[in-house]
């Protein structure tokens, strides 16, 4: 900020006003205070100040503020200064209000879909954790343990601790130079036998988590996760995919399928706007 800052600063702290006292104060907030009639603030003159209006005190007539006292250490919201400070000292999501609604749109449609699948668990006894599911060589319990532990890791994405996530797993989601399924089953063998019940309640307990993280979350944010970085908006979007998808194959033995709402707009437009890495990956052009 340099010495012009100092200097401003001190200049600013001490305005003389028409009934001769000054804009004192150790902070910031000074700054867009104005003195009464034409005062100045960050933004230069205002005149939109009387002292007429409360005898004795200089007065604010703006609307946003009547008949306040702008010497109290108080921003007025229209000031150039109040936009300059708030940019500074406030993540750029809370500005744009429209962004967090989306991810939040993004994390109640990640919820109904949990809650979706947890209405199928619910009705399970010890032979059906059992059963076979659609993904091969995995049971059904097999499958809602891999919900559990990428849930898990997403959740310590959000959190800036996806290392330390996967220490405690022991291991890495794409193995030593395997691939990714590679990884999951790695991290699912480790953990396999577990009580079906006991695996329901972690995977329940996990989204319920992953859901809170990423309510608080900044949307563009980027985290890390199992082939790069993405936003934490694409985050939550990708697990309403992975949620969906393994549903389905929880499902296989039972014959039943997860409904087709609307939910999976996300996942589609997730699949709409990941088509060039898709063909980039793959070396060819779209």
């Amino acid at each position: 900020m340099g010495r012009s800052w100092a200097n401003d600063l001190a200049r600013f702290r001490k305005i003389p006003t028409d009934t001769g006292s000054t804009c004192t104060g150790p902070r910031l907030f000074t700054w867009c205070i104005t003195a009464s009639k034409i005062g100045r603030s960050c933004g230069g003159p205002v005149e939109k100040y009387s002292s007429s209006d409360i005898a004795g005190a200089h007065s604010c007539d703006c609307p946003a503020r009547a008949n306040r006292r702008p010497h109290a250490g108080q921003f007025h919201p229209g000031t150039p200064a109040m936009l300059a400070f708030r940019l500074w000292r406030w993540p750029a999501w809370l500005h744009c209000p429209g962004w967090r609604r989306i991810l939040q749109a993004i994390v109640a449609a990640l919820a109904e879909q949990q809650a979706e699948l947890s209405g199928l668990l619910s009705g399970l006894d010890d032979t059906d954790w059992l059963r076979p599911s659609r993904c091969e060589g995995w049971t059904v319990s097999d499958v809602v343990l891999h919900l559990a532990q990428t849930n898990e890791l997403a959740t310590a994405s959000a959190s800036r601790r996806m290392a330390e996530a996967l220490a405690e797993l022991g291991g890495t989601p794409g193995g030593r130079g395997g691939t990714v399924d590679d990884g999951a089953d790695l991290l699912v063998a480790r953990e396999r036998g577990r009580p079906g019940p006991a695996v329901r309640e972690r995977w329940t307990t996990s989204g319920e988590v992953l859901c809170r993280r990423l309510e608080d979350a900044d949307p563009h944010q980027r985290l890390d996760w199992v082939a790069g970085q993405l936003s934490a908006r694409s985050l939550a979007a990708t697990r309403i995919a992975e949620t969906w998808i393994h549903a389905g194959d929880v499902g296989e033995p039972f014959a039943w399928v997860p409904a087709a709402t609307d939910r999976l707009w996300h996942v589609a437009r997730l699949a709409w706007r990941t088509l060039p890495y898709a063909f980039a990956r793959a070396g060819r052009e779209l």
